[in-house]
């Protein structure tokens, strides 16, 4: 049976993700990336055409706000949490830990 580690386990839970890595500090996507990359060991490795989708998507719900600062050819975006983003977060967290709690539970018995 093939593992499903990192991609697979992160479907559904990128938005809290990123929200949280914001939260701590404003970046662009490549370093949130990374960011991801580094604090997971590695397990999370999230793919650039569903970072920028969902970065475009949570900046059109007002859940963080961007701005270009220069650097490369073009510049870089760098996103921030705005504060409806961070009761967002709020929620993803709450949900996320009665998640974990509920599944330690059936996997530890």
């Amino acid at each position: 049976m093939k593992s499903h580690t990192g991609r697979e386990q992160l479907k559904g839970w990128l938005e809290l993700l990123v929200l949280a890595i914001l939260k701590k500090e404003p970046t662009c996507g490549y370093r949130l990336r990374q960011t991801a990359i580094d604090q997971s060991n590695h397990l999370f490795a999230p793919v650039f055409g569903r970072i920028y989708p969902l970065l475009a998507e949570l900046e059109k719900a007002s859940l963080l706000k961007s701005r270009m600062e220069p650097g490369g050819r073009r510049g870089q975006k760098i996103y921030s949490i705005t504060p409806r983003g961070e009761e967002r977060l709020t929620q993803l967290t709450v949900n996320w830990k009665l998640f974990s709690r509920s599944m330690d539970r059936i996997v530890s018995r």
